[in-house]
């Protein structure tokens, strides 16, 4: 994505796509480098809004959200690519559920 009004708060500078188990990039975080425009992983997301991932899953798969809008196969892997959209729709999900928390 060019435009930075886009991009989501909290985005690291410097995405840490170097956690695979051998110390290298992992297929996942190759794929979605090669593709053009701005994806994130899933591990990248929940970084962003300190969630869990599987919380994150949770809300995908009860459809309570959208995101992630893509997804690509790397091998028989399924790769789910998150968007600066996207991350603002969890965002935006998971706030009502912070403030309700901070009362």
């Amino acid at each position: 994505m060019s435009d930075s009004a886009h991009e989501p708060q909290g985005t690291p500078d410097v995405l840490k796509r170097t956690n695979h188990p051998s110390g290298g990039v992992s297929p996942a975080a190759r794929l979605v480098s090669s593709l053009d425009g701005q994806y994130y992983l899933l591990s990248e997301v929940a970084d962003i809004l300190k969630k869990d991932q599987m919380t994150i899953r949770r809300a995908m798969y009860k459809g309570r959200v959208k995101a992630p809008t893509y997804e690509a196969w790397e091998g028989k892997m399924k790769v789910y690519l998150y968007t600066a959209d996207d991350i603002q729709e969890l965002r935006d999900y998971f706030a009502p559920k912070i403030a309700k928390r901070e009362e």
